[in-house]
């Protein structure tokens, strides 16, 4: 599940967009990953260099 919060997950550099399909990461030279199954071991650490999607951030202003 981690790779469907992934930044890079379908990611495609060359079209510099995502991609319906299989599933690859972008990252990784469109390295094939089960985003449902045990996390691959991409960049040889141990881990896939991992960078979440950013959360867009709700700003309000308060006049108190």
């Amino acid at each position: 599940m981690r790779c469907l919060r992934c930044t890079y997950y379908n990611f495609d550099f060359l079209s510099d967009s995502y991609e319906e399909g299989e599933s690859f990461c972008g990252l990784h030279g469109r390295a094939k990953v089960d985003p449902n199954g045990k996390q691959r071991n991409l960049d040889n650490h141990g881990s896939c260099g991992y960078h979440p999607k950013n959360q867009p951030i709700q700003m309000s202003l308060n006049f108190d």
